[in-house]
């Protein structure tokens, strides 16, 4: 539960927020935002290959997530 604490204490705008974490009836839960929009996986079951410039920012928006997790402690 304590890392699940810390990831919903994450502010970034390429990582989903965390609202609330806990245990219910024996239960432990982890809710998060509910984000629109098609994921990356998605994207390729529709379209095929994407192409390298969106690879690229793709790639860019998960390297920042990574590094804002990572100086928080959590990578």
């Amino acid at each position: 539960i304590s890392e699940a604490r810390t990831v919903a204490r994450l502010n970034h705008e390429n990582i989903v927020a965390g609202i609330d974490v806990g245990e219910a009836d024996g239960t432990y839960y982890f809710a998060m935002e509910h984000v629109e929009g098609e994921s990356v996986a998605g994207m390729i079951e529709r379209q095929g290959v994407i192409d390298e410039r969106t690879a690229l920012q793709i790639g860019a928006q998960i390297a920042r997530a990574l590094a804002h997790a990572h100086k928080h402690g959590l990578v």
